[in-house]
């Protein structure tokens, strides 16, 4: 069996100091009031992330919150 060894979250996530980053300082350390919802994040496979997309794609579905992407074939 193979196993798939995947880059940590936000290991290629960049910064700079042209924009504000509200969850990340410039040396992309996670500010006071997001840490914990960094640490779950990293807690998260990411299969639990599909699946937490999947329910919020559903939701706004079901809810009848959609949006339009002009020029993206799916549209919403």
């Amino acid at each position: 069996m193979t196993q798939t060894i995947l880059a940590p979250p936000f290991t290629n996530y960049q910064l700079d100091d042209i924009f504000y980053d509200e969850m990340f300082t410039v040396a992309a350390a996670p500010r006071s009031q997001y840490g914990a919802l960094y640490k779950r994040l990293l807690e998260l496979s990411p299969e639990d992330l599909d699946q937490y997309q999947q329910n919020a794609d559903n939701s706004f579905l079901h809810q009848g919150i959609t949006f339009t992407v002009y020029g993206n074939e799916k549209g919403t």
